[in-house]
C-alpha cells in the first residue's frame, strides 16, 4: 500500500506533489542506462502513489483539484476579494449571513456574465442597475449549499459566529435618531 493513498494525515497538495515527482522520474528514466532504469511500478512505489494515477498524469489527465478549480464560480483571486469585502462589511458592523453571501455571489456572477469587468470594478460601481433582463435570466447562480462549502474553503480567513442582539444602549449609540423615535412611540 502506498504512503499517500487514503492517508488522512497527508493533504491533497502533498499527494499531488508526489504524483508530479513520480511522473517526472518516469519521464527521465528513459535517459538513464538500461541497467539503472526502474520500472514504472517501482518508481510509483518509491514515491508512495498509485501507478494508475501517475500514468493518468503522464497521459494528460488533470487532477481533481485542477478539474474542480476550472468549474468553480470564482477564481482564488476573486474569492480573496470576496473575503476582503466580507471582512470590510463586518468591520463596519454589517456582517453577512449565509443568505446575504449567496446574494452577493449571485450579484457578482450576474455582473461577470454580463461582461461588466473585474470583480473589483463590479464592487466599486453601480453598473448592476443597468443589467439587461434577458442576460440576467441566463446568468449562473450558486447552489443552495454554496455558501456553506465556500465558508469551509476559506475557514482560515473567515469564521462563522452567532450574532447577538444589540442592547438598547448600543442601538441608540449606533443611530440616535431611531432611539428617540422608538422612545416617542413607546410613550403613546
Amino acid at each position: 500500500m502506498s504512503l499517500f493513498y487514503n492517508n488522512p494525515f497527508i493533504n491533497e497538495t502533498q499527494r499531488e506533489q508526489a504524483v508530479k515527482e513520480a511522473a517526472a522520474a518516469i519521464r527521465t528514466r528513459q535517459s538513464l542506462p538500461e541497467s539503472e532504469q526502474q520500472s514504472q511500478h517501482a518508481i510509483a512505489d518509491r514515491y508512495g502513489v498509485p501507478l494508475s494515477t501517475v500514468q493518468n498524469r503522464l497521459s494528460g489527465v488533470v487532477s481533481k483539484a485542477q478539474s474542480n478549480a476550472a468549474k468553480a464560480h470564482f477564481s482564488t483571486a476573486e474569492s480573496n476579494l470576496v473575503v476582503e469585502l466580507i471582512l470590510y462589511m463586518a468591520e463596519r458592523g454589517f456582517p453577512l449571513t449565509k443568505d446575504r453571501l449567496e446574494e452577493l455571489a449571485n450579484i457578482i456572477l450576474l455582473a461577470k456574465h454580463c461582461g461588466m469587468g473585474s470583480l473589483s470594478e463590479i464592487i466599486d460601481t453601480d453598473a448592476l442597475f443597468t443589467v439587461n433582463s434577458e442576460l440576467a435570466a441566463t446568468a449562473p447562480v450558486v447552489g443552495k449549499n454554496w455558501a456553506k462549502r465556500w465558508l469551509l474553503d476559506y475557514s482560515d480567513k473567515i469564521k462563522e459566529y452567532k450574532a447577538r442582539h444589540l442592547d438598547s444602549v448600543r442601538a441608540n449609540a449606533l443611530n440616535p435618531a431611531s432611539g428617540k423615535r422608538s422612545k416617542a412611540l413607546s410613550s403613546l
